[in-house]
Order: structure tokens, then C-alpha cells, then sequence
């Protein structure tokens, strides 16, 4: 009585990462015909049934922004609908003693461990550790600071109903197409878990999902909330 969701036979293609958040009552209701096939597959059954989309190339990220730059759309959003985005207004570029050392477009441009285009010049390479939107402020640092042992989320959902027994081993996706990192993870009563992983992770990144499965099973996930017992080399 108890439906479950896994990952697609086509790992290059699976979409489980993103439907964590889909309830057992719902997934009762579902239907992923597709699940089962790979991408090659699935052209091909395109082809002899002659729809039009049989060779239709591939969206990459979201598809109503052909050209990835999200900054520019949120933008043009902003000036369309008549409201002002805090998003994207400049603000300080802090190391990790605090001191500013540059400033940025706006924090909707960034992402943590992103290395380009953050203007700034310190003698080597400087990657986003943290994005604080409330205040404006981006913070850098060496590629050890990316580095973290674990991660609290929020907004919770076990897909079979009921999360995995305390410190259950599990494995995590931090990222979408990301291979599992293996961890231990305990639910909270208040909606949350923690996880911590046998080995440090790098740009674990508050808002993206963080997906606990079991094999290919998916157990449920829940929305990054902070980086927890940050790693230093």
C-alpha cells in the first residue's frame, strides 16, 4: 500500500531530484511513463509515432532562458512588472576576516563556488563560500572554504510517509545531476534534518535541495537551509 518513487534507468536523465517534494497520496496518482526508458528510447518511439518534437534539441537549466544568464531575465522581469528587485542591487564583496574587497552586480548574478567574474584581485584564485541576500553581501574565500561536513534542511518531505529511523545511513544529492554523497541523516519533529556526510562536500548551497535516497529509492529531501560544522583543510 505504500508507493514509492525511484530514480530513472537513464541517469543522465533521471528527474527524481526534483520531485522529492511530491507526497505519497499524490505519487499514488502519478504517472512517470517514462521512467523506464532512456532519452534514445524515447526519440526513437517520437520518430514512429511522427511527432514533431522527435528531434527537437535539448533545453539546457530553465528553458525560458535560452541563454542561462538569470540576472539578465530577473531583470527585465523587474522593469516589466513595475517592481524593484533587492536582488539585483550592488552591494560589498567580504573576505573572510570581513574586509571589503570589491563590490558586486547584485546577488542574484552569483552562486556559491563561483569563481569568474567577481572582479576582484587578492594574488589567487577567489571562489563565493557565502551569499547573504538580507544584507546585500557576498563573501569569498580560498577553495578549502567551500569545504563542509554537513547541512541542515527545512520544508521536509518523506515520500514514503514517514522519514528513515535515526542516523540511518543514506545517501544525498546536494545539486541536481549530482552523484549521491554517502551520510547519515536524522529528522526532526520540527520539519528539518541534518545530515553529515563521511566525507566533506564542496558549495553546499542554501535554497538548493538536498535529496536522501536509499539506492535508487527515493526516501524524501527537504530545502538547504545553512552549511553545518564547516570543514577547514
Amino acid at each position: 500500500g505504500v508507493v514509492e518513487l525511484r530514480a530513472g534507468l537513464d541517469p543522465k536523465k533521471d528527474q527524481s531530484y526534483a520531485l522529492w517534494g511530491v507526497p505519497q497520496e499524490t505519487l499514488g496518482m502519478t504517472l512517470l511513463p517514462l521512467g523506464d526508458m532512456t532519452k534514445s528510447d524515447t526519440r526513437r518511439l517520437a520518430a514512429d509515432l511522427r511527432l514533431a518534437t522527435a528531434d527537437k534539441p535539448e533545453s539546457q537549466d530553465i528553458c525560458f532562458v535560452p541563454d542561462n544568464d538569470y540576472g539578465r531575465f530577473l531583470a527585465e522581469w523587474s522593469e516589466r512588472s513595475g517592481r524593484a528587485n533587492s536582488a539585483l542591487t550592488p552591494g560589498d564583496i567580504r573576505d573572510g576576516r570581513g574586509d571589503v574587497i570589491g563590490r558586486h552586480r547584485g546577488v542574484a548574478h552569483y552562486t556559491v563556488g563561483q569563481r569568474k567574474g567577481l572582479g576582484v584581485a587578492v594574488g589567487r584564485p577567489q571562489f563565493v563560500t557565502r551569499i547573504d541576500a538580507p544584507s546585500g553581501t557576498i563573501w569569498v574565500g580560498d577553495p578549502d572554504e567551500l569545504m563542509a561536513d554537513g547541512l541542515r534542511a527545512t520544508e521536509s518531505n518523506w515520500t514514503l510517509g514517514a522519514p528513515p529511523s535515526p542516523g540511518s545511513s543514506v545517501d544525498i544529492r546536494i545539486r541536481y545531476n549530482a552523484a549521491g554523497a554517502p551520510a547519515h541523516v536524522s529528522a526532526e519533529s520540527d520539519g528539518t534534518f541534518v545530515a553529515t556526510f563521511d566525507a566533506p562536500q564542496r558549495a553546499i548551497t542554501p535554497g538548493q535541495s538536498a535529496v536522501v535516497y536509499d539506492g535508487d529509492l527515493v526516501l524524501g529531501g527537504g530545502v538547504i537551509d545553512s552549511v553545518e560544522r564547516e570543514h577547514r583543510a
